[in-house]
């Protein structure tokens, strides 16, 4: 037999140098013809948009290029994750990448790619892209439910459940999808965006975190006021007397097992609600109000087939979960900003992190979170309930008391006409008293501004948009000052369902200090997100573009979460113009504030600080309780750490 020799190709690249098997070529793409062209492809897509890229910055996005294509070429297997800070240029790493396997010309090849993202506009413009690259459309079929807009140009509006381009037809099997993360999360058209031509597709993309599982947490608090304003309402008649009953004895099932837990000390167990022909199920839900005070009810209903887990955290309830990111999709790259600071992605251990498992990031040898600086951002916290249900309140006291919606028109008055202003707040939901976005929208302007106002360059000035639009959302960018009205946060038995579906074991043990982390954990990563859709996205030498960002929270821990994936922004505390009385732990968040800042003066070769010296030196005022509560709080914000009786730094800033 005749001896078999394999070729092996070296291509120069910059810093980099890639080895290339031979038996490669027969799938039509190599290193040399794919990834080359690619990143200088995405170098000059970056560029021309305004970005200034330094050598670090173009080895990564080459890393990132080249790791597509040893994916697609079955070297690398798996779901690996890129946590890359946002306006790194991670989707038009991706647009650049496939528009170049596609191109006109290129070698012949059977290749398939899925590209996902969370939603279906951030779809629409990736077609667009790929199309003004010259992928030819007929190549790529893009999958949603919404309704194409008759005609659409750029910079138009987009009403709800509208899209600007329409969905391919079903049966239609293109090399190239394009996919929402709720199509992806379940089965529902799992042959189209993981197969083609009857194999599985070679690689998916998926922009923003991968949440691999469904999850359902219900409160037995909230389940017993449902029954009880339900019966209340519908005055318990003969026609509702099944319905009633069911959720009577279901409802019964939790408590009795939450009793034993607490009589037991056992952790929770797993029980089974009575079993509803579909029929039956339908039934009740329809006899049900559409209610937000109905929903954990409408909820409960809908899990009469599945295990149930019975918790006693989070005051009690009942949480479910079913894997709904497919276990056949093997080989993800996942793109998320947010990977490095949010725990509930760390969970899932079917994702490995690029940082630290692929050889090709390693060789660059530098940190994810050294390659974007935040030294032009200045980030103010008001130190106050910024929730749902505290804004709310302050939303519906009469226009001349309503403090919060005067405290940001105060800021947007200062802010020069030339520049634009976002600003993030909850959304109403079907049943709320509260509409947010109204009520702040006459509050700005009765405050004499034009919230209509367009800059020269036609964009809106002002901006008003609701949680739910932080990721995958680049048109904002214009904008350099960034308002977060209040932070949308998890509630803990919704924390506790996706803790235990990300870690696809029902059983697994609750702790409740991992609870906290995780909550706190995920209100940083929809925080880092927001900013993140102003001008801080755009990067210019390893540097974030200037911008404000105004943030009202209670708590101070997010800073020293946020410096991980936003090192050197500088923090000031967001001071309320409007007369409020003082309370102690927002005076500890204060002297907290003050003592970082002070912190930050200090000289590297000083590793510790007694907090006696500390006090005497920055002349503080403050009761000894305060004080000893707000050097708890700077532990939480910065990387010193109390011992003994000093502050001892942890490690020293990369500069």
């Amino acid at each position: 037999m005749p001896q078999t020799h394999r070729l092996r190709l070296r291509v120069a690249v910059p810093t980099q140098v890639w080895n290339v098997d031979a038996d490669d070529i027969h799938k039509g793409i190599s290193h040399h013809n794919l990834t080359v062209p690619a990143h200088q492809k995405l170098i000059a897509t970056l560029t021309r948009h305004g970005n200034d890229l330094d050598q670090n910055h173009k080895d990564v996005l080459l890393a990132l290029v080249g790791s597509m294509t040893e994916m697609a070429q079955g070297k690398i297997e798996g779901r690996y994750a890129f946590g890359l800070p946002t306006g790194f240029g991670k989707t038009s790493a991706v647009t650049s990448w496939v528009s170049t396997l596609y191109r006109p010309g290129s070698p012949r090849h059977h290749l398939s790619i899925s590209i996902a993202a969370s939603k279906v506009e951030a779809l629409c413009d990736v077609q667009r892209e790929l199309i003004r690259a010259g992928v030819p459309a007929e190549l790529i079929s893009l999958i949603h439910s919404y309704k194409g807009m008759d005609e659409w140009q750029p910079g138009m509006e987009i009403p709800e459940g509208f899209a600007s381009i329409p969905a391919t037809l079903s049966d239609e099997d293109r090399p190239i999808v394009l996919v929402t993360h709720n199509k992806v999360r379940g089965d529902a058209g799992l042959n189209r965006f993981a197969s083609y031509r009857g194999r599985p597709r070679d690689l998916m993309l998926y922009d923003e975190s991968l949440i691999i599982s469904d999850s359902t947490g219900i409160n037995i608090t909230l389940l017993r006021g449902a029954l009880g304003w339900f019966r209340e309402v519908s005055g318990d008649t003969e026609k509702y007397a099944e319905v009633i009953s069911y959720l009577t004895n279901a409802i019964g099932i939790i408590q009795t097992e939450l009793d034993w837990q607490q009589q037991s000390g056992t952790l929770g167990g797993v029980i089974s609600l009575p079993v509803l022909d579909h029929e039956t199920e339908l039934k009740y839900v329809c006899l049900l109000p559409t209610s937000n005070v109905m929903e954990p009810a409408v909820k409960l209903l809908s899990l009469h087939r599945s295990p149930l887990r019975v918790v006693s955290t989070a005051q009690g309830g009942v949480v479910q979960y079913d894997i709904s990111v497919p276990r056949e999709l093997g080989n993800i790259l996942v793109l998320d900003a947010s990977y490095p600071i949010r725990s509930l992605i760390h969970l899932d251990a079917t994702i490995r992190d690029a940082e630290t498992s692929l050889d090709v990031v390693k060789r660059i040898g530098v940190p994810f979170s050294h390659l974007k600086s935040f030294e032009n951002v200045n980030i103010n916290q008001m130190f106050t309930g910024g929730g749902r249900a505290t804004l709310g309140e302050d939303f519906l006291k009469p226009q001349p008391n309503q403090r919060m919606t005067k405290e940001i028109a105060e800021v947007v008055k200062s802010i020069p006409p030339a520049e634009a202003i976002l600003i993030f707040t909850y959304k109403k939901r079907p049943g709320d008293r509260v509409n947010f976005k109204g009520i702040l929208t006459s509050a700005l302007e009765r405050a004499g501004i034009d919230v209509r106002a367009k800059l020269a360059d036609g964009k809106s000035r002002v901006n008003i948009v609701t949680w739910g639009m932080e990721t995958n959302l680049n048109n904002y960018a214009h904008c350099s000052t960034v308002i977060l009205a209040g932070v949308l946060q998890r509630s803990p038995i919704d924390l506790t369902a996706s803790f235990i579906g990300q870690s696809d074991d029902l059983q697994k043990p609750i702790l409740t200090n991992v609870l906290r982390e995780l909550g706190s954990s995920e209100v940083t990563h929809m925080i880092y997100q927001a900013l993140s859709r102003g001008s801080c996205r755009v990067m210019q030498a390893g540097k974030a573009k200037p911008m404000t960002a105004y943030i009202v929270h209670r708590y101070p821990a997010i800073r020293g979460a946020l410096e991980k994936v936003m090192p050197k922004a500088k923090w000031c505390e967001w001071s309320p113009l409007l007369e409020v009385k003082s309370h102690p732990s927002g005076l500890a968040a204060t002297t907290a504030t003050k003592v970082v800042e002070f912190l930050g003066t200090l000289s590297n070769d000083q590793n510790s600080i007694s907090t006696t010296a500390l006090r005497k030196s920055m002349k503080l005022s403050v009761s000894p309780a305060v004080y000893v509560d707000a050097i708890r709080k700077v532990t939480q914000m910065c990387a010193w750490q109390h011992s003994g009786r000093s502050l001892v730094r942890q490690f020293h800033e990369v500069t």
